[in-house]
């Protein structure tokens, strides 16, 4: 009887220690938990609005206020009765695109036949950070051309 009794007690404790007794190579690979993808950011408003002066001809400067990429540009005019307009802003990946055209004021009879500087800020602001790199691509009298390009995060 004390036989049986010794050969359950010891495929017990065989039982308990299996797998055990091979040592530890410290190999064994540390459960990670899930990096959390980091939020995109998001575009919440966008404007453009005039200024006074154009620092520079068919160029556009790129700045971050904050939350907000700020372009100053100037986007050459046909003539007098032309003012800038938002052609389209687009984010997608890590890029910021913005496109400014010229139109016809609504409310010019009479126009300047030259061609006119037109001074405008753009501010688009986003939630969650901002893009990698913005570019500016002016639709004027020109054609179409890239006015500015800037690393924005």
């Amino acid at each position: 009887m004390e036989r049986r009794t010794y050969l359950t007690t010891i495929v017990t404790v065989l039982a308990a220690t299996a797998g055990c007794t091979g040592g530890s190579t410290g190999d064994t690979a540390p459960t990670e938990s899930p990096t959390p993808t980091p939020a995109q950011p998001r575009i919440t408003k966008y404007s453009l609005e005039g200024r006074e002066n154009c620092d520079e001809q068919g160029a556009a400067d790129i700045a971050v206020d904050g939350q907000a990429v700020v372009i100053e540009g100037c986007i050459v005019g046909k003539d007098g009765c032309q003012l800038p307009v938002l052609d389209g802003v687009v984010h997608e990946a890590d890029e910021l695109e913005v496109r400014v055209t010229t139109e016809k004021r609504t409310d010019a009879d009479v126009c300047t036949q030259q061609l006119v500087d037109l001074p405008y800020r753009v501010t688009v602001t986003f939630e969650t950070g901002l893009p990698g790199t913005t570019r500016v691509i002016h639709d004027g009298v020109d054609g179409e051309r890239l006015a500015g390009e800037a690393e924005t995060n």
